[in-house]
């Protein structure tokens, strides 16, 4: 697996975890570093 496939899963990942928490109905109890 070369380093660009790895980030692009991180990515993925990342990504899925950001729609996962907006789309909850509860609010996050910790502040995301990517919701700015």
């Amino acid at each position: 697996m070369s380093v660009s496939e790895i980030f692009v899963e991180l990515q993925g990942f990342l990504a899925a975890e950001q729609d996962i928490r907006e789309a909850s109905p509860l609010p996050s109890p910790f502040p995301l570093p990517f919701h700015v």
